[in-house]
């Protein structure tokens, strides 16, 4: 086999035998990796020396290579006898079932683990009847893949997040001007990509705590990208399932942007507030589509969405307050206002029912407040930023 690392010479007579593309030899294959992988997981295996050692010498015995040493080496010669197998893998089901015995195996973060993820989404699967029965599976496979990849890899985490949003780009847009790197990524699979790229986009934002000196380049790259993933909703045909996550992620990344983001702005407002402005404005957009959204949800009577609303509206509603107490403690009061925002649905068009609500004065819990912030030296109307035509940030709740 072509990918079998040069270190340990030429192909096994198990990858061999998983050439044959007999139904049957897939099928056993798919079974002797699952059941490697629960062996792995089992807490007993970890824990029990003698059971691992003896293991971890079998399968390093069949590369025809040395099983004395530490039991890290030993463990490191059965994990690239798995990895051996990446060209072989006949089906989806047993390459996960493979990607999930090294993942257990490896100790640590490993770069040839991201690599067989990679080259798996980048194949187009001949999926077998089963499979196409129960789409769920094969979609919580890719997804499964797509974390791992993300998880196990080297690379900046800020890059690959870029790279998952132009992909979904791709699965959204047919005039998108992205390659198409992952057959994997389609409209089927997109909800779980699409969830995945926002809970990594969370993660990526509490980087800035550890790496305070590029603090403002990783904001700068998730309120960007987070701005990106929430417009989807707009494009999408089908929006209905990126909505619960829109809402779970959203209010998560609001809160992380409310305890992280903010307190590294607030100190650059006075020398740098172009800056400051600048990713203000860029919150803008989503914050005020994810109040759509809520309202949406409110409107439509969707009790899974519904639930999900008070906490996003409780973070959109402190971060309106927070951004303001920052400009008034730097003396930036005229720079902002604060006025209603208007209740729409997904497509912007404002929901009928608010008229009667304001008629009658009820629900006072639904009106809306926003933020507005003048990007003009000479400042904007108020009246023009209140009709969102001119070049003001709001940030709505």
């Amino acid at each position: 086999s072509s990918g079998i690392n040069a270190e340990y010479g030429k192909s096994t007579a198990d990858e061999i035998a998983m050439l044959d593309e007999n139904p049957f030899s897939v099928k056993i294959f798919e079974l002797v990796f699952c059941i490697l992988e629960r062996v792995f997981s089992w807490s007993g295996f970890v824990s029990n020396s003698p059971i691992s050692t003896e293991c971890f010498d079998i399968l390093g015995g069949r590369l025809q290579q040395s099983t004395q040493g530490p039991l890290s080496i030993r463990r490191k010669h059965a994990l690239q006898y798995l990895l051996d197998f990446e060209e072989s893998c006949q089906s989806f089901t047993a390459t996960i079932s493979l990607v999930k015995c090294c993942s257990v195996l490896s100790s640590d973060k490993d770069q040839r683990i991201a690599d067989l993820c990679s080259a798996s989404l980048k194949k187009e699967w001949d999926i077998t009847a089963d499979e196409k029965e129960n789409k769920v599976r094969f979609n919580e496979g890719v997804g499964y893949l797509v974390n791992t990849h993300l998880s196990q890899s080297s690379e900046d985490l800020g890059t690959m997040i870029d790279t998952l949003v132009q992909q979904l780009d791709t699965v959204l847009r047919r005039d998108s001007e992205e390659e198409k790197i992952y057959p994997t990524f389609t409209k089927s699979t997109l909800p779980t990509i699409y969830k995945i790229a926002l809970a990594k986009l969370v993660d990526y934002q509490n980087y800035i705590l550890t790496d305070k000196e590029n603090g403002f380049d990783i904001l700068a790259n998730c309120v960007a990208n987070f701005a990106t993933l929430i417009n989807y909703i707009k494009i999408s045909t089908n929006s209905r399932p990126l909505l619960r996550s829109a809402l779970v992620y959203g209010q998560k990344f609001l809160e992380g942007f409310l305890n992280i983001g903010l307190p590294l702005l607030s100190p650059m407002v006075s020398e740098s507030f172009a800056e400051v402005q600048s990713i203000l404005k860029k919150v803008q957009t989503p914050t005020r589509y994810l109040h759509h959204v809520t309202c949406h949800s409110k409107s439509s009577k969707d009790i899974a969405l519904t639930a999900r609303v008070p906490l996003l509206k409780k973070f959109l509603e402190k971060f309106v307050l927070k951004v303001k107490a920052i400009f008034a403690q730097h003396g930036c009061t005229d720079a902002f206002w604060v006025g209603n925002l208007k209740q729409r649905n997904l497509r912007g068009e404002e929901i009928v029912s608010q008229q009667v609500e304001e008629e009658e004065g009820e629900e006072e819990e639904d009106e809306l407040s926003e933020l507005s912030v003048d990007t003009d030296d000479e400042g904007d109307s108020v009246t023009g930023a209140a009709e969102d035509t001119s070049d003001s940030m709001s940030i709505g709740y």
